[in-house]
């Protein structure tokens, strides 16, 4: 019984995923990132029984784990981030167990894995909202960033849907918004 909740709550879970990541820059089914397009718009990225990882939800790409972080920090990388950098470090298909190729198909995409001159993310970056610089209460796409949240790609991005931004998956209205979000000045 516990075993049929479950796959009922999963089922509903998926169906909402699915339905936020429809026609978002994440719907490998439709955007021809990749060659030959997955049956479904989950699993590209996930997958129901043996994932590649426990570090990642039902993650069925290789993590990556070789990046230079901001300040030269070269700690283990946090969840959100060895999961988006399993594409977009390089975006090639061998990367990606696809023949598709992101890297000719969006190069804008493609990140690289060193993100040293990127906004901080990686370990030991906290979030500490009401510290100088920055919101007393700080909000991203109708999710509150509590006090000592470490700075990942899905702290600022969307993984399944823009969020109204159109801008790099950002979870703000307009790209002014996003800022402010976070910093007081």
């Amino acid at each position: 019984m516990k075993k049929l909740i479950v796959a009922i709550a999963f089922a509903g879970f998926a169906t909402a995923a699915n339905a936020a990541i429809a026609n978002s820059a994440h719907d490998f089914m439709t955007n021809g990132y990749v060659n030959p397009a997955p049956a479904t718009t989950c699993i590209f990225c996930h997958t129901a029984h043996n994932a590649t990882s426990s570090a990642a939800p039902l993650w069925v790409r290789a993590l990556t784990n070789a990046s230079t972080f901001y300040a030269g920090n070269t700690s283990v990388q946090p969840r959100g981030v060895q999961t988006c950098l399993s594409c977009h470090a390089t975006g090639t298909a061998a990367s990606m167990g696809t023949t598709g190729d992101m890297a000719t198909l969006n190069p804008a995409a493609i990140v690289g894995a060193d993100l040293s001159n990127d906004h901080p993310v990686g370990n030991n970056t906290i979030v500490h909202p009401g510290t100088t610089g920055f919101q007393t209460t700080i909000t991203l796409g109708g999710v509150e960033v509590t006090d000592g949240t470490e700075m990942a790609c899905t702290t600022c991005h969307s993984v399944h849907n823009d969020t109204g931004s159109g801008v790099k998956l950002l979870k703000a209205t307009t790209a002014t918004d996003f800022c402010v979000a976070c910093h007081n000045k």
